[in-house]
């Protein structure tokens, strides 16, 4: 069965209202069902924040991740693992930048780089036990790792085998890279098998397509037992999602195994669209309805199956689906119905 993945950054409203992930499961939420009214199978938690200065603990986006603010939170979280069987995990990372860099201190990620002046393996424990005592703390399934700054290749292979080491192959471990760093090989390379020789691509163009700095053809070669799947970003122009000719190559010319490829689309338009079709102007960015959603995800999985890696979405609080357009029970919840009855 495809994953169904659903990101929940924004766990409340401007007005301070809770946003409840139940309803992804519950029509009422008195008393839990045990068939769920969705087939979500994953939630990821967004976003964990490390402070490099460690005088302050991991935080779940701008408050302690403790704090009393998220008691519903971690209470939603549990019916959901115990009741439901779904797997809830940590975002680390994202568009705020500054944790994966505080892990990777020390290290060099290019030859014009200074180098720490203090122990790098020094610096990393203490940086990474705050995040060790949060993953124990919570009970949470898994990390997503989303690097969206450049960190060197050691970096990140290092805090993946840690991870696996202290909380077992059962720990989930996915990374969230865009798209166009799994269609393009890093340059120099003319095969998946070259690619995988560079390490820490040094070209400017290459950042331009992958916002790791890492490359992940090499890093699925040497940790590809250890990740269980890549949440790839095809929306904010990464990405199209207009036909299947973007997942397609990543399969078919770059040797991506179609069971590691979760195809990543935003809920809502506020959040960006996708890059243009072929031949289309490309300053724009076309928000698929969900009749192209029906074509071109159910054409990956008939063409992929049973391999076909799943559907993720960012983000759950603001989902939408014209399909359940004027049901008076609609909300969030519905946008995962939707790629229910796709998948």
């Amino acid at each position: 069965t495809p994953r169904l993945v659903l990101y929940h950054q924004t766990q409340f409203m401007p007005n301070g209202d809770y946003v409840s992930l139940l309803p992804l499961v519950q029509e009422h939420s008195a008393q839990p069902k045990p068939t769920p009214r969705t087939a979500i199978t994953h939630i990821i938690l967004a976003a964990i924040h490390l402070n490099a200065n460690g005088t302050d603990g991991p935080r779940l986006n701008d408050d302690p991740y403790g704090s009393p603010r998220f008691s519903r939170l971690w209470e939603d979280v549990r019916i959901l693992q115990r009741v439901y069987g779904i797997k809830v995990l940590g975002m680390l990372g994202g568009a705020c930048r500054g944790s994966f860099a505080a892990l990777a201190e020390g290290l060099v990620i290019d030859d014009n780089a200074s180098s720490s002046t203090v122990d790098p393996d020094a610096l990393f424990e203490a940086r990474y036990a705050p995040l060790r005592d949060l993953i124990s703390s919570t009970g949470i399934d898994g990390l997503d790792l989303d690097v969206e700054e450049p960190i060197p290749f050691l970096a990140i292979v290092r805090l993946i085998s840690r991870l696996k080491a202290d909380f077992g192959d059962s720990f989930i471990i996915t990374l969230a890279p865009v798209a166009t760093a799994l269609r393009f090989f890093p340059v120099g390379a003319s095969n998946r098998d070259e690619a995988m020789e560079i390490l820490d691509p040094q070209e400017p163009q290459d950042r331009a397509v992958n916002l790791s700095g890492f490359n992940y053809f090499a890093l699925e070669g040497l940790m590809g037992d250890l990740i269980d799947w890549y949440n790839v970003q095809f929306y904010c122009g990464w990405g199209n999602v207009v036909g299947t000719r973007d997942y397609d190559e990543m399969v078919q010319l770059r040797g991506w195994p179609a069971q590691k490829l979760v195809l990543g689309l935003a809920t809502n338009p506020s959040v960006g669209g996708y890059a243009p079709p072929p031949g289309a102007d490309p300053r724009t960015r076309v928000w698929p309805h969900d009749a192209v959603l029906w074509q071109t995800l159910g054409t990956l999985r008939k063409r992929y199956a049973p391999s076909f890696g799943g559907v993720m979405g960012w983000e759950y609080f603001n989902a939408v689906t014209t399909t359940y357009e004027g049901d008076p029970s609609a909300g969030p919840w519905c946008w995962a119905k939707l790629m229910t009855d796709i998948l």
